[in-house]
């Protein structure tokens, strides 16, 4: 019942938006929500472990800011860069959004997975650049 009820209110509410559109020339964008609670809006860096509650903390940036915050901030940015996917999988999601972290960040291919996978987080202060050390894998924060 509870599936009648959200599948009816997700058609009424994307019918009154078309009606809008239609009378108000407002332009609507089908942005795919797949992941967004845990891609950080400032580096692109996807893990279960950025969300906890409330509260957004980066794993790879450390940025820190309220998780509703973060997630219009990334559905505003993926509509912008022309990332919506609006059908695709969640797992086609994560498998797009992984190749552009890692070329923003210069790592090689596979580094965001073991990124997310990796458990022990050493922040590794060298001069004035940051490092992050985890599990032999070194990454460098510009």
């Amino acid at each position: 019942m509870n599936r009648i009820l959200t599948r009816a209110a997700r058609a009424a509410v994307k019918e009154k938006l078309k009606s809008m559109s239609e009378t108000q020339g407002i332009e609507i964008h089908e942005v795919n929500p797949a992941h967004t609670s845990r891609e950080c809006s400032g580096c692109g860096f996807v893990s279960n472990h950025n969300r906890k509650g409330p509260h957004f903390v980066c794993g790879f940036c450390n940025k820190r800011l309220n998780a509703d915050t973060n997630g219009s901030r990334t559905i505003s940015l993926r509509r912008s860069q022309g990332l919506q996917y609006p059908y695709a999988s969640r797992q086609t999601v994560l498998q797009r959004l992984d190749p552009r972290f890692e070329a923003r960040w210069g790592l090689k291919p596979g580094d965001a997975e073991k990124l997310r996978l990796a458990k022990e987080r050493r922040p590794v202060t060298v001069g004035l650049t940051s490092l992050w050390s985890i599990r032999g894998l070194e990454t460098k924060l510009h």
